[in-house]
């Protein structure tokens, strides 16, 4: 099959969303599909897709929309370029509903009775549809968003919980649930705990390491976290925390204000803030965790949480990542709310036994049921059946 996918911008420190579009890319080329993926940005783009090849994913960068959001569109030679690749598929699949030039390629796929589909990624999650500006949300449903989800061959979610609040918002009756894709490469060779030698360095304090490790984000939810770990350390309990990531362009400051919050805390010199982690580095950083603490107010997916599981470390989480009924049957998690973080973080601290078989268990069922090579059998059994 020749399958085209597009997302505006391939940017990694963007978010979850990138990671699954190349993720996904890479592994239906791998199972021998020719796969097309448009872009505007193409900055985090492996340099071997910008001339495809056999077995790897093409990419191709078209200029920038003109105009503004929500009303930015391609221009006419873009349109046409995009329109060469499009008419000989079996299918476009677009991401996230908020980019208007997505309209203009379905618009293309439909003319030319290409399937098209849509990946919301957590976009009309109830907390998400609140957030900034929702009269415009709103408003860009009723006026173009809702007509691209009504008239996709198919909309896909990545968990029931993600679809119960999805379909608020449209009534296009073939929505379905698939679960994103995700190297797990990284996560099953031997951990070089000296790559994170340095990292471990700059965590102040003694005993078990709390991590957050995710994008820095206010729906993240880490005051919790940093209210959390005040609680416990004047109960006198000894652990030591650590959050990596970085802020992107949606929530410049935002580690300011974290790093504000925990002096106001009295706890500016126990928390270490490293910023983005990667490689081998984060790798070993969550082999070095007793725990990952995402106290989150909204998570599609949760890559983060994932890889922890993928480590074989437990999770702490909350009810606003879409798939905490799966993390929590695995055993590997614990979910609660974000007044019950200090709890949990306790229970685990004192109780590395528990870590360790809750870490066992999480680490078997993402092996097990989000194998690639599984999940991509999936992806291709859907387009297919489009």
């Amino acid at each position: 099959m020749k399958i085209v996918h597009a997302l505006s911008e391939i940017v990694l420190s963007h978010g979850g969303v990138v990671r699954a579009v190349l993720d996904l890319c890479a592994a239906l080329a791998g199972a021998g599909h020719e796969v097309l993926l448009l872009t505007f940005d193409d900055r985090d783009v492996p340099k071997d897709w910008k001339r495809g090849g056999s077995l790897i994913p093409r990419c191709i960068t078209l200029d920038w929309p003109e105009g503004a959001k929500p009303l930015r569109r391609l221009n006419k030679a873009d349109l046409l370029r995009a329109e060469g690749v499009i008419v000989r598929s079996q299918a476009l699949h677009l991401h996230v509903p908020w980019e208007s030039t997505n309209l203009q390629l379905a618009a293309i796929a439909q003319r030319h009775r290409v399937p098209y589909v849509v990946s919301v990624h957590g976009m009309l999650d109830d907390w998400t549809i609140r957030q900034g500006r929702t009269w415009m949300k709103r408003a860009y449903l009723a006026l173009r968003g809702r007509r691209l989800l009504n008239e996709a061959s198919a909309v896909l979610c990545t968990a029931e919980a993600e679809r119960a609040q999805a379909t608020k918002w449209f009534s296009n009756k073939h929505t379905e649930v698939l679960p994103l894709l995700f190297d797990l490469t990284p996560f099953k060779a031997a951990v070089d705990a000296s790559a994170a030698e340095g990292l471990l360095s700059r965590v102040p304090g003694e005993g078990p390491l709390m991590l957050f490790l995710s994008r820095l984000h206010p729906k993240k939810g880490i005051e919790h976290l940093l209210d959390a770990s005040a609680e416990l350390w004047k109960a006198g309990l000894r652990f030591r925390v650590a959050i990596a990531g970085s802020t992107d362009h949606h929530s410049v400051g935002y580690d300011a204000v974290l790093m504000n919050h925990a002096a106001v805390l009295g706890i500016a010199d126990r928390v270490a803030f490293l910023g983005m982690v990667t490689g081998t580095a984060k790798t070993a950083l969550i082999a070095a965790a007793r725990a990952h603490v995402l106290p989150t107010n909204q998570e599609n997916w949760g890559f983060a949480p994932l890889e922890s599981l993928a480590m074989g470390r437990p999770v702490i989480t909350t009810k606003g990542v879409d798939i905490w009924p799966e993390l929590e049957r695995s055993g590997g998690a614990i979910i609660t709310d974000q007044a019950g973080i200090a709890s949990a973080m306790r229970r685990l601290i004192e109780d590395e036994a528990l870590a360790d078989e809750m870490g066992r268990k999480g680490r078997e069922w993402v092996l097990r049921d989000l194998d690639p090579s599984v999940v991509v059998r999936r992806y291709e059994a859907f387009y297919k059946a489009l």
